[in-house]
């Protein structure tokens, strides 16, 4: 939104007669007209991460921006789900999955939502496995050597 400082003056074909006094009047705020910019992330845990981004340029604002809306896409379901943080070009996401996909967005809002930026794709980190190894098996080889065998971990535990 902007600011204007306007003067008005009456005219006849005889010329222009005095200015008022000045007055100034702003524009109504509206949504952004650009995005966020450089979007970035680093893992925390297996289950969280840092984003962080940079506000859209000044001139493309509309407004003071009240808070920014961060877009989730989970690749693997195709889950979405949304996040919003105020008066900070970061956010912490926690309670993800470990070793999961996401597709991270950022859009900032004044008034109405502005468009959301370039999304990344992050991975967050994985996690040590939740339960043991199953069946395993001892076989001696020799006086000095022995062979082990097993089956991994059940997967999603």
């Amino acid at each position: 939104h902007y600011h204007y400082e306007c003067k008005v003056a009456a005219s006849t074909v005889g010329g222009y007669g005095p200015y008022s006094s000045s007055i100034t009047v702003q524009t109504l705020q509206t949504a952004p007209s650009a995005s966020p910019q450089h979007l970035h992330f680093f893992n925390v845990t297996s289950t969280s991460l840092m984003l962080s981004w940079v506000p859209p340029p000044v001139e493309n604002r509309n407004g003071d921006i009240q808070h920014y809306t961060i877009a989730i896409t989970e690749t693997e379901t195709g889950e979405r789900f949304n996040r919003t943080v105020s008066n900070y070009t970061s956010m912490l996401l926690t309670q993800l999955h470990p070793y999961y996909r996401y597709k991270c967005q950022v859009a900032a809002v004044t008034v109405e939502i502005g468009p959301f930026g370039v999304p990344i794709v992050i991975q967050t980190l994985q996690d040590a496995p939740s339960t043991a190894p199953l069946n395993p098996v001892g076989k001696p080889m020799s006086s000095t050597a022995i062979t082990l065998s097993w089956e991994p971990p059940l997967i999603g535990d």
